[in-house]
């Protein structure tokens, strides 16, 4: 049986990384995206030491894309030929400052790629999407 294939987003850090590990170990083939490759090299290692010896664990794999940047994640989604199982819409931008100190560039750097990255990710990808397939918004 063809293992179920999931792309999470983020997925070079933080709770993207712990989201693919257990997916991973659920059995699950995991494909983390961001927008630094080194990044992405590092936590597919990490990834796949963390689950070595894992009975039944999936496979890591990485490509780069760059979720705020709407031809980037077109360009990715026209490369991608495997049916997906799920997408994990993780990737996000948080800088702790106060609102009346907000730079309004920084504001919509924010929203572009914690909302509107992940729609349009979401919907380049769609046509992969199994018919039960699902989608996941962090």
């Amino acid at each position: 049986m063809e293992s179920k294939k999931v792309i999470v987003t983020g997925g070079s850090s933080g709770i993207g990384i712990a989201i693919a590990e257990q997916l991973l170990k659920d059995g699950f083939d995991v494909f983390i995206c961001a927008s630094d490759a080194q990044k992405l090299k590092t936590a597919t290692a990490g990834l796949t030491a963390a689950v070595s010896g894992v009975g039944g664990a999936g496979e890591v794999s990485f490509f780069e894309v760059d979720i705020a940047d709407r031809k980037d994640i077109e360009r990715a989604a026209k490369k991608w030929k495997e049916p997906l199982y799920g997408i994990v819409n993780n990737a996000g931008l948080w800088r702790e400052e106060r609102i009346d100190e907000a730079d309004k560039d920084i504001w919509d750097m924010t929203i572009n790629l914690n909302l509107t990255g992940g729609h349009f990710f979401t919907k380049a990808f769609l046509p992969a999407l199994q018919d039960s397939g699902r989608i996941v918004n962090i």
